[in-house]
């Protein structure tokens, strides 16, 4: 209805007469992923591209509400987490025990801002995710 189309535009910082509406499907194994931990990642592409998305976890299907622009940069955002992959690096123990200590896990995670590390010491590994190519470069970094 009008009331809440202009109560979702004030929300997003736009006129009401702004908003589109744009439906995006995903693979469903994927669905988890934009949603985050808690709702982390959806609340997050939300604010930062100033859109409203609902999920069908089912159909794997988004729907965005926003300016044309502004769904142009979540759908970007979430390309970018559907894109992402995840690899395990195996490393030496007097590597990892050198990589996990704080200030060189600090340094390599500003190296590799776009990779997500998650070092589990006891399975002697470190996770990565991230686009491709960054998880490539970072594995590289690594060796």
């Amino acid at each position: 209805n009008a009331l809440s189309k202009v109560t979702l535009a004030q929300k997003l910082g736009c006129k009401p007469a702004e908003l589109t509406k744009h439906t995006i499907e995903i693979p469903k194994e994927k669905v988890g992923r934009v949603i985050g931990k808690n709702g982390a990642t959806i609340s997050s592409i939300e604010k930062s591209a100033r859109v409203s998305m609902d999920i069908d976890s089912m159909s794997g299907k988004i729907h965005l509400t926003g300016p044309a622009s502004a769904i142009e940069e979540a759908v970007a955002q979430i390309d970018k987490v559907t894109m992402a992959v995840d690899e395990d690096v195996q490393l030496l123990p007097q590597k990892l025990n050198y990589i996990t200590s704080k200030s060189a896990l600090l340094e390599f995670r500003e190296m590799h801002p776009d990779v997500q590390i998650d070092p589990y010491r006891e399975k002697g590994r470190l996770a990565l995710r991230g686009a491709p190519e960054a998880v490539h470069r970072c594995k590289a970094d690594l060796e």
